[in-house]
Order: C-alpha cells, then structure tokens, then sequence
C-alpha cells in the first residue's frame, strides 16, 4: 500500500504469498484460482478505504476465457515444454526478419506468439473453444470487477509479439499465417485506465504498466535521458527509456526488444538473471542464504572463467551447477570447484552479459550512456552491483528493491489525479527511497570483455 505524507511517497508491505507453478499432467501451469484468492485476502487487510487497486504480473503468459468470460484452463507457465521446437517452425512460415519488422520484438521460445502456435499445432481443445485470451494481470483484475472480457493493458501486449508496437494494433496478417484466431485478441488499453470499481466498494481498479517490468520502470527514479536501466530479479531486463520504437536491422541483429512503457519506448534484452543463483542454490539443497551465497562470492578472487548467462542450456536445466561445468567443458575452460568459485563466475558473468548488451542497445538508441541504475530484488545484491560497475565502467545507483510495486503505485496514483506526472512522481521516489551509488574502481572485468564477446559469439 502507498501514499504520499509531507511530500513523500510512504509504502507499507501489508500481505506476501509464495507463487510457484504447479503440474498438470505432464505440462506446468499456474493456480490462477490461488493467485486471485491471495490477492483478494491481502486486500481484504487493509482497513482503510483505498483509492484504488492494480496488478501486475510477469508477461507472457495468458488464461483462455468462454464468452461467458469464465477461464477454461489454469493459464501454461512459460517454462513447460510445449513450446520446445515451436519458434523454428514458425519461421518456416514466416521469417525472422518478417516477424521482427512487425513486432520488434526479441524472440524468446516462450514468447505468447509461439505459446499461441503450440496450441494450435497440439489440437488443444481449450484454445479452439476460447473466445479470447487474457494476460495474467488482465484475468486477476476481472476477478475484481467481474468483467467478462477484460482488455490486455499495452505494456503487456506488446511483450507478446503479437502486437505491432508502432501502430499498436494486433499483426492481423501473421496471426492469420500462423492460424491463431484475430477473434481471440480483445481490445487494448493504455496504462493507467481506470477498468471499475473493486466489488462492493468505491474504489478504482487501475490497470497500472501491467508487465511487472513497465511498472518497475515506471518506478525507476531516472535521473536523465541517458540513465540506463537494469530491472534485476530472476530476469534481469537491460535497457534504455526511447521516445519512440526502434526497429533497424542492427536492432534486429542485436536481438533487442521494443516494449511500450507509460509515455515511453523501452529498447531492452532479457538477460538470464538470478535464476541461475536461485537454481544452483536448488542443486545445493538450499543450504545458503542469499547473503551467505554473495559473500561466499565476495570471499572468492576471480577465477577467470565465464559462462554466457543466456546459452540455452541455462534455461531449464535439470541441475543448474553440471550445466555450468558442461559449459566450461564446451569452451575449453577449466571447470569452477565450489559454491564459492561458482557463485564468482556467475556474478562476474552477468556484469559482463549487462556490458555487452548495453553497449549494443547504445549503439541502435545512438545514445551515450552516462550512469546505470539498477532496481528489484537484484538490487541488493551490492558484489553484482559493484562488478557491473567495474565492467561498465559506469556509475551504479541501486534502489529502490520494490520498484514494480513503487511504479505500479505511481500509475493508480496517475489515473486518480494523487500526482500529476511520472516526471514528479520519479522526484518523489528519488526523495522518498534510499539509492545506493557505486563507483567503478577497478577495470580488471572490463578489460575481460573481449574474450567474453567472443564466448558469446561462440554460443
């Protein structure tokens, strides 16, 4: 919950409730059911009256509706295996280069574009009764407003690639290629709509950036326009605020991504994030905190070895630590020994994958980046943020952790008129939140970068 006091934006933590995927049959989905429930019971205790509620969600995955608006099957988690092989075949239908020049969109085996293909190529019974899809965030605001059917906010929409985000319209020409229905794509919102009031209430549903990344954004207590951004989590999203979409042919090589934002273009890459950490420490029992695992880094000088964060063998693999040897062991590396040697590679490989990827998103945005500032859970993290500082050499700010619930605050506070712009509402939280800033001080990772291009080209 938030609110502004004396000039500054106040948060208070007020419910949290784990959220993991769950099996049916053979495939991974997610208990949307259980979802609705626990938001419905952290809103249930506040106290007070609220001005509004909104949501958002992880992209990607969607819900089924009938034309009665009821869903038809929990929603696929974006890791089940269906879309295993998908993306090639679709582009013996449509290129790449075809499906980019409409979309702009990175391409990710998991991306709703190929998710809606394997369901066309499964047969899959609920996909050809539905009436339209929904986005996560879109289906639990209809559980609050008992909408039968609820827009798709444009922050999401356009991670699907199914969306042009130029005309902001549905790709009608390769959905129909693709033998995925127009009908089931509803119409689109901006954020910051007000969709209705919370039942039995007088408050406001808003869809905020509904994609957990244009709300961590739209958190994000930017200080110019060429203040880089990396929202850091299980995903770490690398990128730069654009006022419009960029779609070039170097844009296109570089694999970058153009997503709507609240009165911006985000010119990003998804890189393979703490997921990694969060897997190993799966492999080894979790036995360590993630305070214990970046010390146990921090004690470790740099062994010389890196891995490419996004190969796709780090994707879904069954033991996260021999994925990481089998690597080394594909690149003529020697192979790290420990936790601590480990956790040093991966920490010193994502600061570099964040070099790479920014030097790329400033060469397409014609952009000189100045400083880089670094939000979500990631953010805590002060080893990375420091190694990402010395492979930039750029100065780091970090904070604030909670950005996609700050950003998504800042939007509902937007649409019911508590603030007047994201401008003001960035100087808020940059008054209200603690950033911690790092110097580069050493050039040792950076001087690395070289070989790491190479490594990467390699896989």
């Amino acid at each position: 919950m938030g609110w502004v006091h004396d000039g500054s934006l106040q948060t208070r933590e007020i419910y949290r409730f784990a959220n993991a995927p769950t099996k049916q049959g053979h495939s991974l989905r997610w208990n949307l059911p259980d979802l609705v429930t626990n938001v419905k019971k952290g809103i249930s205790h506040v106290d007070e009256p609220l001005t509004s509620v909104g949501i958002d969600t992880w992209a990607v995955d969607y819900g089924l509706l009938d034309s009665d608006g009821k869903l038809l099957d929990l929603p696929y988690h974006y890791r089940d295996s269906r879309t295993f092989g998908v993306m090639a075949k679709v582009f013996e239908i449509a290129s790449k280069q075809e499906i980019y020049a409409q979309t702009g969109c990175q391409f990710l085996p998991f991306n709703t574009l190929y998710q809606l293909r394997a369901a066309v190529e499964s047969g899959d019974e609920a996909f050809k009764s539905a009436a339209q899809i929904a986005m996560i965030p879109d289906l639990i605001h209809q559980s609050l407003t008992e909408c039968k059917a609820p827009p798709i906010e444009l922050t999401n929409a356009s991670s699907t690639q199914c969306l042009n985000p130029v005309t902001r319209k549905w790709n009608a020409n390769l959905l129909e290629r693709l033998e995925i229905p127009l009908k089931l794509f509803p119409e689109t919102i901006e954020p910051g709509t007000i969709l209705g009031k919370l039942h039995g209430t007088q408050t406001n549903v808003v869809a905020p950036a509904t994609h957990d990344t244009g709300s961590a954004v739209a958190g994000i207590p930017i200080s110019g326009p060429e203040t880089a951004w990396i929202s850091s989590g299980t995903w770490s999203i690398v990128g730069l605020e654009t006022p419009s979409p960029i779609i070039s042919d170097l844009s296109f090589q570089f694999g970058l991504t153009n997503e709507i934002g609240f009165d911006c273009n985000r010119l990003s890459k998804n890189v393979m994030g703490l997921w990694i950490v969060q897997q190993l420490n799966v492999a080894w029992k979790s036995r360590f905190s993630y305070e214990e695992l970046q010390n146990l880094a921090a004690s470790q000088p740099s062994p010389k070895i890196f891995i490419d964060p996004d190969h796709e063998m780090f994707l879904a693999p069954n033991d996260m630590e021999a994925a990481i040897h089998f690597f080394c062991k594909l690149t003529h590396q020697a192979e790290p020994v420990g936790p601590a040697m480990i956790m040093r590679v991966v920490l010193e490989s994502l600061a570099l994958k964040y070099k790479f990827v920014l030097d790329q998103i400033s060469l397409v945005a014609a952009s000189r980046i100045h400083q880089l500032h670094i939000v979500g859970g990631g953010s805590k993290n002060s080893l990375l943020n420091q190694l990402t500082a010395n492979a930039c050499q750029l100065p780091v700010e970090a904070g604030p952790t909670e950005s996609a619930a700050i950003g998504n605050l800042l939007v509902q506070m937007i649409a019911t008129g508590a603030i007047e712009s994201l401008q003001s509402g960035r100087q808020l939280v940059r008054s209200s939140f603690d950033v911690v800033r790092f110097e580069p001080n050493d050039d040792w990772l950076h001087s690395q970068l070289p070989y790491f291009t190479t490594l990467c080209h390699l896989n």
